[in-house]
């Protein structure tokens, strides 16, 4: 664009924004807003105010930007301290069921137990209806008193038998216990009658001898 041009249009626009106030009596405020116009469009095309335009463009920007950084931050703020300061009834129902692991002082209740059916009947109901659930049944021995002692004397033998192992391979490898040895040889627990009164005996001698040596000053 020519300087010509250029100056038309700046006049134009200089126009633009102070129309009707020059052919008027002007306060002094508008006589200075027109000059600051007319100042503001002549010098529009200087490098130095282009870039002056573009720092304060940039400071503008800059300047929203924090307001916005700021603004987020306090609405985080706000959320966290919502929840801080939340009321126990706002909480979810789930926490309602939430409890500190404390064995000791925990209170049972009853739903705590399950629930177990209760037989009223007395023993010899209940072994009289066990009996009457095994009868019609070929697959078992029945029991007489001959047959319950010959079953209780092979279980002592059983044991017995057993015991004998026990101590037998204990002895083997040197790991007899004291009821062991008793069972086996009580003559290794017999004590003197008098081994008592000879203990306190030679107790009492040895607090003698202990007695004068702390008198003896020579």
């Amino acid at each position: 664009m020519s300087k010509k041009a250029e100056q038309k249009r700046k006049e134009k626009v200089i126009e633009d924004k102070t129309f009707g106030l020059k052919n008027k009596n002007r306060s002094a405020k508008v006589q200075a807003y027109v000059q600051q116009v007319e100042q503001s469009v002549k010098n529009s095309n200087r490098p130095q105010d282009k870039r002056a335009q573009a720092e304060a463009e940039e400071r503008r920007r800059a300047k929203e930007a924090k307001k916005l950084r700021e603004a987020e931050l306090a609405a985080l703020i706000r959320d966290v301290d919502a929840g801080i300061k939340k009321k126990p009834e706002e909480q979810p129902k789930e926490a309602e069921e939430d409890f500190v692991y404390d064995p000791e002082n925990y209170l049972f209740r009853p739903e705590d137990f399950e629930e177990v059916e209760k037989d009223e009947r007395r023993l010899e109901e209940k072994l009289e209806a066990e009996r009457e659930a095994l009868q019609g049944r070929d697959d078992l021995t029945p029991v007489t008193e001959e047959s319950f002692q010959k079953w209780k004397t092979q279980k002592r033998e059983e044991a017995a038998a057993a015991e004998v192992a026990r101590v037998k391979k204990a002895r083997a490898e040197g790991k007899l216990k004291g009821w062991d040895l008793w069972q086996t040889d009580k003559d290794l627990f017999v004590d003197d009658e008098d081994a008592d009164e000879f203990y306190e005996r030679e107790e009492m001698e040895e607090v003698d001898e202990d007695d004068e040596a702390a008198y003896d000053l020579s």
